[in-house]
């Protein structure tokens, strides 16, 4: 039932999604050693069980294998990045916003030694480009979220320059990713607090990954500082009741990635003690996204999956989310109001009594 109806998806890294067999195959082909020897040791090495016992960082350390054979090549950019719109019109998503920074996908050492580096600007224009004929042949609306990454302070007003270039070219908003701090003992960077009051002052839209495996303090800095108007993950929000209330109140939007939440170490997959059961409960602001497939073993309707089998999530439930995601999304406003359209004439014509 749910592959019937359209599906929207507002959190999903691009550079989390590669498919391992061409992953494998670029690096073969470039001579770069993974310490694998075929595609299904690549998936082994990749992939993080649910049942595992994992952490951020150990998620993280995924990301330098799966970009290895892509950073720097233009024609490799291009392809993943067509592969992903691809695996995404596959699972019915008929509106996604995929996030990258374009920094860690411009260069590596090889081409920075030969002369040869590819900048941040190569790449949004490339993955841009990929969006725009990817839109019009698979019928799916792409956008992209240009990311700042906490441990590069000095590229974040770059960011922020091709965030206002693009805008009106397939960008709609900017993201603090990274490895995330405790704030009280390693502040975010002033030079990225800067860039982020200065997008608002721009009107460019704002997300932020906090309060994943970082403290219930780092989504107050997000909203209260940085002006983000939807919050990446932020589980550790129902830590702090005062918090957790006002930003229910304000509907701050909370883009929640089951699997991976639990592949982090940054929630329990039960049904008593995962957010996501607190902010449907609570009339929190919330959806459901697939933030890194590559990793977690699958896209959007693996997620669909897990928290309908193991949290007790409805299909009504999942449906609300999308409904959600929609009125949230980084779109003008008649764009955002033909998708609820859409979505609400979907929804509606099998029965289903959703939140107008």
């Amino acid at each position: 039932m749910l592959g019937q109806h359209g599906q929207v998806e507002l959190h999903v890294h691009l550079d989390g999604s590669f498919r391992p067999e061409t992953i494998f195959e670029l690096a073969r082909s470039k001579n770069i050693d993974l310490k694998v020897a075929n595609v299904a040791e690549l998936k082994e090495t990749l992939h993080i069980p649910l049942d595992s016992v994992a952490s951020l960082a150990v998620f993280l350390d995924k990301f330098p294998i799966m970009i290895a054979p892509i950073v720097g090549d233009l024609k490799a950019i291009e392809r993943v990045t067509n592969e992903f719109c691809e695996d995404i019109a596959s699972q019915g998503i008929i509106y996604c916003e995929s996030r990258y920074s374009p920094h860690i996908l411009a260069s590596n050492e090889s081409n920075k030694a030969s002369g040869e580096q590819m900048t941040a600007r190569n790449v949004v224009i490339a993955i841009s480009k990929v969006f725009e004929e990817a839109e019009r042949r698979l019928d799916v609306k792409f956008r992209s979220i240009l990311c700042c990454m906490r441990h590069l302070p000095e590229l974040a007003e770059e960011v922020l320059e091709l965030c206002t270039e693009f805008r009106d070219k397939g960008v709609c908003g900017i993201d603090m990713a990274g490895h995330e701090n405790m704030i009280h003992v390693d502040p975010t960077p002033k030079e990225i607090i800067d860039v982020f009051r200065e997008a608002h002052c721009r009107g460019i839209n704002i997300t932020v990954h906090a309060g994943e495996s970082g403290e219930a303090a780092n989504v107050a800095e997000a909203v209260d500082k940085m002006h983000a108007v939807r919050i990446g993950h932020g589980y550790h929000v129902i830590d702090d009741d005062a918090l957790y209330k006002r930003l229910g109140t304000a509907r701050v939007h909370f883009e929640v990635c089951p699997c991976s939440s639990v592949v982090t170490g940054s929630t329990k997959p039960s049904r008593d003690d995962h957010p996501l059961k607190r902010f449907i409960e609570d009339g929190v602001d919330y959806s459901i996204n697939s933030d890194d497939p590559t990793i977690t073993g699958g896209g959007l309707s693996n997620d669909y999956s897990f928290v309908m089998e193991r949290l007790g999530v409805t299909q009504q439930q999942i449906f609300q989310s999308n409904l959600n995601a929609t009125r949230a999304a980084f779109l003008p406003a008649a764009e955002k109001k033909a998708l609820v359209s859409r979505l609400l004439k979907e929804y509606t014509s099998d029965g289903y009594q959703l939140d107008m």
